[in-house]
């Protein structure tokens, strides 16, 4: 797991050459960027979630905060009153469907 100032640095101006990125962080609602980046797209797509029961940072400033950090394609998940060891992380579930269709879209 990466921290949030790491992932931020790399979604800065550093070119990524990555296939995706997948940021899990279960401590904080932050919003935590999942990027999917790829060397034919200048601008990567961005896809976060956050858990919603340590609410650090509102969800309406999570979004904003999102909205102003990526300018392409983007996913908030908030998972309710769910916190360190019992976030939805089955990957079995649906919800993981819908990241590995929005990591490899396109």
């Amino acid at each position: 797991m990466l921290g949030s100032s790491r992932l931020a640095g790399m979604a800065g101006p550093v070119r990524l050459s990555l296939a995706g990125l997948l940021a899990l962080a279960a401590l904080a609602g932050l919003s935590m960027p999942v990027l999917a980046a790829s060397d034919d797209d200048p601008d990567p797509d961005a896809l976060a979630f956050g858990l919603g029961y340590f609410d650090i940072v509102k969800r309406r400033d999570a979004a904003a905060i999102l909205n102003l950090e990526y300018r392409s394609d983007k996913r908030l998940w908030v998972f309710k009153r769910s916190g360190h060891n019992d976030w939805p992380s089955d990957p079995e579930q649906a919800w993981w469907d819908e990241v590995m269709d929005f990591l490899t879209k396109g």
